[in-house]
């Protein structure tokens, strides 16, 4: 991994989390200062391609980003299979892996319902601003379709993980195949000989520390890019759609304090780690995690703060983050939860313990694959809601701050993808220390 991809504080530079940080800052007083109502408000006409000049180091970043993320993760998993022992590895890792992404996801939506049900945001929601807001998320509710594939039975969903052409699974980007490709690559290389794998994990070995090299050029970008980002959402973004909403951002706020609460927790409990310490370390990604809203652009820079910042192994870190981007949405789970209690109560739609539940174990199982990439979540949760009466063009109540609600649960799910490796790491240290020891026990009690 290069260490060069965590820009380091110097007498010439910043550290990258300040530089962020004051891109954030200046994005947010520009857009007060030049967005509508703005001190120095800039006409309608000319506002559009300001904000398109101002995005470009940002779509540069993320351009750049994307280009690599693919090979990044299919490399990364398929070297932490033939660098950790095989199939010995992904028995002790992987079942502990799977319940772990399962129980937090539980954990995450049984919160979401507990803390939108004490605040009940619905009730704090004019009439007059609901009535105008209806409408206006057709253009993204068409993507539903395309993101969950239609009503496909679960025999057909199982099969249908399995990446029956490469080449497509690429082009849409479909991360849950490229998981199931690159572990299924691993593991054939570990049953080959040595000789034999050892070609393709020297190209991949090679292509990954590429990768890696094209972050590092990517993240100087990185705060010109944040600064472009919180440009157009405070432009977007406007005063009355904040103030109408306050409620409903408050009660998704605390939802996903609640959950970082709960990753600090199994944290300090579980991995034994300070929570503090643990924070300040990975700083840098959840920076660029709030700016992109993706995941999956963060996921270089978190693949790196976990093994050079936190000290993860690279077998384990480069397993657990890639898989955690694909299937650890925390985040998202306890957002889709919130906004679907949410709504039912906009609509008077009353649901009944039986529903709430079946309405949770819809949200679990939507939230783990879904594509790490921004808004996703919202055109999956679309799909849901149309499962329990609530119109599709509901959706337009929310959509002028689901951006900003994006990046917040995007920060969210990096931090689980975080605390997923530093616990895993945990757990696979402590099963080598069980094995010293019994290994010397036996010694010992052996026959002389």
């Amino acid at each position: 991994m290069d260490t060069d991809l965590l820009v380091k504080g110097g007498r010439r530079a910043p550290p990258l989390w300040v530089m962020m940080l004051a891109g954030l800052a200046a994005g947010v007083g520009a857009g007060i200062l030049f967005g509508p109502g703005g001190i120095f408000a800039l006409p309608a006409e000319a506002l559009l391609p300001a904000t398109d000049w101002v995005m470009l180091p940002a779509r540069l970043f993320l351009a750049l980003i994307t280009m690599i993320v693919i090979p990044l993760v299919f490399c990364s998993i398929l070297l932490a299979i033939t660098e950790s022992g095989g199939f010995s590895f992904l028995r002790s890792v992987g079942p502990r892996v799977a319940v772990y992404f399962v129980c937090t996801t539980c954990v995450a939506v049984l919160l979401g319902i507990l803390i939108s049900g004490f605040i009940q945001p619905a009730q704090h929601v004019p009439d007059s601003w609901l009535s105008a807001r209806m409408g206006g998320a057709e253009q993204t509710l068409e993507k539903a379709a395309m993101q969950i594939g239609g009503g496909k039975s679960i025999p057909q969903m199982i099969v249908g993980i399995i990446p029956v052409n490469p080449a497509a699974a690429v082009m849409q980007q479909e991360m849950l195949q490229l998981v199931i490709a690159a572990l299924l690559a691993g593991l054939a290389l570990v049953a080959l000989p040595r000789a034999q794998a050892q070609p393709v994990i020297s190209f991949c070995s090679g292509v990954q520390a590429a990768c890696m090299k094209i972050v590092f050029w990517a993240l100087k970008l990185a705060p010109l890019a944040v600064f472009g980002f919180l440009f157009r959402l405070t432009v977007e973004t406007g005063p009355e759609m904040l103030t109408a909403l306050s409620w409903y951002i408050g009660t998704v706020l605390s939802g996903l304090g609640a959950v970082l609460v709960m990753y600090m927790l199994i944290l300090s409990l579980v991995a034994r780690r300070s929570p503090l310490a643990f924070l300040a370390a990975i700083r840098d990604a959840q920076m660029l995690a709030f700016s992109s809203s993706s995941s999956a652009a963060a996921m270089p820079l978190t693949l790196a703060t976990a093994e050079s910042r936190l000290g993860v192994r690279p077998t384990v870190a480069r397993l657990v983050v890639p898989l955690g981007t694909t299937v650890n949405m925390d985040g998202t789970a306890v957002y889709q939860v919130i906004v679907a209690l949410f709504l039912t109560g906009l609509m008077g739609i009353e649901l009944s313990f039986v529903q709430t539940a079946l309405l949770a174990l819809t949200i679990v199982g939507a939230s783990i694959g879904s594509p790490g990439s921004p808004g996703v979540g919202l055109v999956i949760l679309s799909v849901i809601l149309t499962n329990i009466g609530i119109p599709p063009e509901a959706i337009g109540i929310i959509l002028s701050v689901d951006r900003l609600l994006d990046m917040c649960r995007t920060v969210v799910n990096v931090t689980g993808d975080l605390v997923a490796a530093t616990v895993v790491d945990r757990w696979v240290s402590d099963d080598r220390v069980a094995m010293i020891t019994g290994d010397r026990i036996s010694e010992q009690k052996a026959p002389t």
